[in-house]
């Protein structure tokens, strides 16, 4: 009909109108930060007024009397965006989204934003002059502030990021801030200003520097309310640096052992402690040491930094100990978070320091002492000595100093490998004792094999073997035993953590005489009781003199691990006495022998045995193809015989009786006597019984001349042999 009269068409679209923005940088609680150095940092709004929304007409003809009108909506208000405690230099890259621009007033920005670089605390002209019943200004801190274009039919803040020129850029490089500065910044912003050792800090300082360890806030601090101390100890863990209180001043000491530039460390050792200076421990050593775990030693050590050049993105740089990972294979520890640099440069300094503190710093020590060292510090050097833990003159450096509860200064102190660092340390003596993690733990001393007596046997079998074992160098540190019946197809029999104390006899002693010179052969020193008629009544004193125990009244230290014993008290535990000659193998029972529990099947047959050794931190284990073979025939303890052996033969019609008399020893552990018989001349004895005194054979009726042997028994159904036993000779004749 609109063509008949003449008329046209017209079409009108309209936006939806938006009645509020959303903002996602608007977060309430949200910690001001700090930005030191230079740094990528998100702005918190903090104020906004007049949402503003314009209509955009657009208008179209469609045809001769056609047309479209379009309405849509521009949206604008007015924000402050804090950025930062402090006052700031100003702003170099600006990022909205993924787009970068290189300054505030770059194109593309939209309305432009202006800076309060923290120095004025008025409000702005804008909420003075439109609002100022409420415009408040801000002192000390950084912000931006304008009338900003949100965007066509949309209302959201663009996404911003701002490269901030922070605080203490002159401390550095320009750009980045010294960590020294940085520290001594966040004290005095809580009150401890004046606290501040000015020499420790200066050389800090100068170790920054040097090290090229230069710092700038990152994007991620303090989006959390976070302890001074804890931000402090994030910057002295990247900077590899001690800070603690002493003498009214906080002081701070690297800890790099490597000169950096102009900077060198300390060099100084401050006293050398030996047993004489440190309190006794619990194990009777003056120094406990833990070794790091093989599985915290690593090869590759990655460092995570902000790299400034990749538009501050979270990258991880590697740094490798490739001589180590072609023997021990890769092993990569968990990545160290740096994100206070920005350089991929410092994050290598920092990964190679890293690698350096877990291959020179991986042992710890831990000793006491007395108030009259109380002026040592974290950072100072120390040589420690240790005879009891084989430590010689090991340089160390003092990582922690606290008094425990018996008033005694507890000292934890870290290994330093004087060879690995270049630098002449200012000491008496430059050999050190450094602990091998993996040391070679060297052979067993030949093993002394012992077969003890019945009354010190604990098995039920009544069978065993006790086998003296320490090894030929101080880094030994204990074996796996193996046995066989034979040469081979070995098994495992268990493991030995101790040292034995044995040796040899140096004197000869007859079985009348009751001195005796012995050695240990221990390479470690044995000290032993001096021994009193108490000690040997109470079995602390016993000692075991091939196949001979006894035990000693007195003792002597004659000579490096060599001691005259006297007063000896021979024939314990019903051994026989003995002559001795020198060389004769000895030991002490005092519980650090080996203890093997045999079969009885075994009585006889010979036993081989393999010990592999493992250093004192229980590795460098021996291969069991690399370790000689030692071999035992087994056989029981010395078992007492029968005395007063009698013999009655009585004559019958064709056969002969013969009636037996004998006493029983004086010995616990009999049972019976073990009666057999064979005419002179024969190889294979008669078994005929067993009986407790007294027995009749019966029966014989063959003439001739027997041997006749009572054999003891004990109560666990061992016995001796025949030929061991006691024997009487008769004569049976026609």
């Amino acid at each position: 009909m609109s063509g008949l009269f003449g008329g046209g068409s017209h079409v009108t679209t309209r936006a939806d109108k938006i009645a509020s923005f959303q903002a996602t940088t608007c977060d309430f609680g949200t910690p001001l930060a700090i930005c030191y150095g230079t740094s990528k940092r998100g702005p918190n709004l903090i104020n906004w007024q007049d949402f503003t929304a314009r209509e955009i007409v657009t208008r179209t003809k469609t045809g001769k009397n056609s047309s479209s009108t379009s309405i849509n909506y521009q949206y604008y208000t007015y924000l402050e965006l804090a950025l930062c405690e402090g006052t700031i230099a100003g702003i170099r890259r600006v990022w909205i989204g993924d787009q970068v621009y290189s300054s505030l007033g770059s194109s593309g920005v939209g309305f432009p934003l202006s800076l309060n670089p923290g120095n004025n605390p008025n409000p702005t002209a804008y909420m003075q002059s439109h609002h100022p019943s409420i415009a408040v200004g801000y002192r000390n801190m950084a912000y931006l502030y304008g009338f900003v274009f949100l965007g066509e039919n949309a209302a959201s803040v663009p996404s911003y990021q701002f490269e901030i020129q922070g605080l203490l850029r002159s401390t550095g490089d320009g750009t980045d801030a010294n960590p020294a500065d940085v520290i001594i910044d966040l004290l005095s912003r809580i009150g401890y200003a004046a606290y501040v050792d000015t020499d420790s800090f200066e050389n800090y300082r100068r170790y920054c520097a040097g090290a090229d360890l230069l710092i700038s806030t990152p994007s991620d601090a303090f989006t959390n309310q976070k302890k001074c101390q804890e931000v402090i100890k994030e910057i002295l863990t990247i900077t590899n640096a001690y800070m603690f209180w002493s003498v009214d001043r906080f002081k701070v000491v690297p800890r790099d052992d490597r000169a950096r530039g102009s900077w060198t460390p300390d060099t100084v050792v401050r006293y050398r402690l030996t047993p004489n200076e440190m309190a006794v421990q619990d194990n009777g050593s003056c120094i406990l040491y833990e070794r790091k775990d093989s599985s915290e030693v690593f090869n590759r050590f990655g460092v995570s930094f902000t790299n400034r050049a990749n538009n501050y993105e979270v990258e991880t740089v590697f740094y490798e100990d490739t001589d180590d990972i072609l023997t021990s294979g890769l092993r990569t520890s968990s990545d160290f978070s740096a994100h206070w640099l920005h350089t991929t440069s410092r994050a290598v300094t920092v990964a190679e320091m890293q690698a350096r503190i877990n291959r020179t710093e991986n042992v710890r020590y831990k000793f006491k002492l007395s108030w009259e060292f109380g002026l040592l510090e974290p950072g100072d050097l120390v040589m420690l000595t240790d005879p009891v833990i084989g430590l010689n003159n090991q340089l160390a450096m003092i990582e922690s100093i606290d008094e425990d509860s018996q008033g005694l200064l507890s000292v934890t102190a870290i290994r330093r490998d004087a060879s690995a660092s270049g630098l002449s340390y200012q000491i008496d003596d430059p050999e050190y004792n450094i602990i091998s993690y993996n040391a070679e733990p060297g052979d067993v001393e030949t093993p002394l094999m012992i077969t003890p007596p019945a009354d010190l046997v604990t098995s039920a079998s009544g069978v065993e073997l006790w086998i003296g074992l320490h090894g030929q160098t101080a880094a030994w540190g204990g074996c796996n035993v193996y046995a066989s019946t034979k040469d081979g197809a070995y098994e495992i029999y268990g493991r030995f953590n101790k040292s034995s104390n044995f040796g040899y006899t140096l004197t000869a002693v007859a079985a009348y005489e009751h001195t005796v010179d012995v050695h240990f052969s221990n390479v470690g020193t044995v000290e032993i009781l001096e021994g009193s008629a108490a000690d040997a009544e109470n079995c602390l004193t016993d000692i075991w003199i091939n196949g001979e125990c006894m035990a000693y009244t007195g003792a002597e230290l004659i000579g490096s691990n060599s001691y005259r014993l006297t007063g000896l008290i021979r024939g314990k535990y019903g051994t026989a006495i003995l002559s001795h000659n020198i060389g004769e193998g000895f030991a002490m029972l005092d519980g650090s022998l080996f203890v093997v529990s045999l079969t009885k099947n075994l009585l006889g047959k010979m036993l081989y045995f393999k010990f592999t050794s493992a250093n004192v931190f229980g590795n460098n284990l021996q291969e069991l193809n690399d370790v000689d073979y030692y071999n035992h025939r087994v056989h029981l303890y010395d078992i007492p015989n029968v005395t007063n052996l009698t013999a009655v033969v009585t004559r019958n019609a064709d056969t002969w009786d013969i009636a037996l008399r004998w006493t029983a020893p004086d010995w616990t552990d009999y049972s019976s006597g073990r009666v057999s018989y064979k005419l002179s001349g024969a190889s294979q004895w008669t078994y005929f019984g067993m009986a407790t005194t007294e027995t009749t054979i019966t029966g014989i009726d063959t003439a001739g001349t027997y041997n006749i042997s009572v054999a003891t028994r004990d109560i666990n159904g061992n016995y001796e042999t025949e030929d061991d036993g006691t024997k009487i000779t008769v004569t049976l004749s026609t």
